[in-house]
């Protein structure tokens, strides 16, 4: 098929999310006539060629591009392989942690998430890919688990493009693509995957030695203390690679409720680290990070069972007490999660130390005048 996007375009939208441009292209969204007929296009398998792309455009204001495959991550800009989904964008990008998932909109952002890759640098199992954009709200949307992405994108004038770009260094083999213009919410749709992140394995996994535990213990022991090291460090590229090295050792799925609360739970960890070594500048900057980890938590917890969600609130509580310094924040946390689980030891007895601290604080201070 005709490809409707030059590589150049494309190159340059990966540069920027990797760092090598300034500036994104930013355009006005236009929204095309409403009586055009819906389409839908399915296949299955597709095989896009080393330095090749599939191309296909599509008349509306809506698309929704569904990938089923293993696609290779690479650390160079030239050589990456890129969904393009009308004015949105996703770069397959790899560094030393990982595979990563970069947004191309108007603003480029990194999912937190970190991919297993293989020894070939393909993802370890199949990525199920949905994306979704729409052109009259100037959005494009990526779900992750239950975790939904929503981020906006540049100027698709006339046609939507989607383009499938295999990258220089290896093709990629796609399972299968369904693409439709038809509109539904499917973003907001929980029973409906979109990044499966990685499929379950088929073969039950060998149990591992005692010394291979023992191996992974120290190698998990290893990647904390050099986050917390990089943590230190003033550079931001540096706490972005902490961050990436940390939450890469996660046990819980991405997109999950539990993996947001694991992924806090270590920032807290790496807060109160800094804080002891007087960084305390650093100490805030990291708890406020997890702070948005928590309440991504709290929002997909909403099905939880009561106890696990007050313990949410709980540990956002001990980051305003501990490292934020906020106690009317906290004590409002603690409320909270009293509100969710009226039975949390944790919460009432924390509820009581900071009303006997204000209480004592308030007596200082009508002694002082």
């Amino acid at each position: 098929m005709k490809t409707m996007l030059s590589k150049h375009t494309m190159l340059w939208r990966i540069c920027v999310a990797m760092g090598l441009a300034a500036t994104a292209a930013v355009g006005q969204v236009t929204a095309p006539a409403p009586e055009i007929a819906p389409r839908s296009v399915a296949v299955e398998p597709l095989n896009v060629p080393v330095g090749g792309e599939w191309s296909e455009t599509f008349e509306g204001a809506y698309l929704r591009v569904a990938v089923v495959s293993r696609p290779y991550f690479a650390s160079e800009a030239a050589k990456t392989p890129a969904l393009e989904v009308g004015g949105a964008g996703i770069a397959f990008i790899r560094d030393e942690f990982g595979g990563s998932l970069v947004l191309l909109g108007e603003k480029q952002t990194t999912l937190p998430y970190v991919i297993a890759l293989g020894a070939d640098g393909r993802s370890r199992a199949n990525l199920n890919l949905l994306v979704t954009y729409d052109a009259s709200l100037g959005e494009a949307a990526v779900r992750v688990g239950n975790a939904v992405h929503r981020f906006t994108v540049s100027a698709s004038k006339g046609s939507l493009p989607v383009v499938l770009s295999a990258g220089a260094s290896e093709a990629w083999d796609v399972t299968r693509l369904k693409i439709d213009t038809t509109y539904t919410d499917n973003t907001a749709n929980a029973a409906e995957p979109s990044i499966a992140l990685p499929d379950a394995e088929v073969a039950q996994p060998r149990r591992p030695s005692r010394a291979e535990k023992q191996a992974e213990t120290a190698r998990r022991k290893q990647a904390v203390e050099g986050s917390r090291q990089l943590f230190q460090s003033k550079d931001s590229k540096d706490k972005l690679r902490a961050e990436r090295m940390l939450l890469a050792e996660n046990r819980h799925e991405p997109g999950t409720a539990a993996w947001y609360r694991e992924s806090a739970t270590k920032l807290t960890h790496a807060a109160l680290a800094l804080r002891q070594r007087y960084d305390l500048q650093g100490a805030i900057a990291v708890g406020r990070r997890a702070q948005t980890f928590l309440k991504e938590a709290s929002t997909l917890a909403s099905a939880d069972l009561p106890k696990n969600r007050a313990q949410i609130h709980e540990l956002s509580a001990f980051l305003w007490e501990e490292v934020l310094r906020d106690a009317p924040a906290a004590a409002d946390e603690y409320e909270t999660a009293l509100g969710i689980y009226d039975k949390s030891p944790r919460a009432l007895e924390a509820k009581a130390r900071l009303a006997e601290r204000a209480a004592l604080r308030a007596v200082a201070e009508n002694a002082q005048r």
